[in-house]
């Protein structure tokens, strides 16, 4: 019995417009973005400071934030990861329909 070949794969649009358009727009990702950059751009001195003036609400909210797009990250992760893998079967495919007869 042969191996099954990655031509064999066959697979449909892992997501509609709407899915997509949703991914691209997301605003509390990229507002979690710039929390972060925010952070990564003071000293530990200067985010005490903040800190003390912003107060433990917003603070928290911070943190919420940065765990939330750490979430989003490894989804995102998983998203390449899958679309990497649909590039190399659909080019395979490609490399069939060109092999020499």
């Amino acid at each position: 019995m042969d191996a099954p070949q990655l031509t064999d794969i066959d697979f449909d649009a892992a997501m509609n417009l709407e899915q997509l358009q949703a991914l691209d727009y997301n605003e509390r990702f990229n507002f979690s973005r710039r929390v972060m950059l925010l952070v990564l751009g003071k000293s530990k001195e200067e985010l005490a400071a903040t800190i003390e003036a912003i107060g433990a609400e917003p603070f928290s909210a911070w943190l919420d934030h940065i765990e939330t797009l750490q979430r989003e990250l490894k989804y995102l992760q998983e998203l390449s990861e899958t679309a990497r893998s649909r590039l190399i079967v659909a080019a395979q495919k490609v490399a069939e329909r060109n092999e020499p007869r």
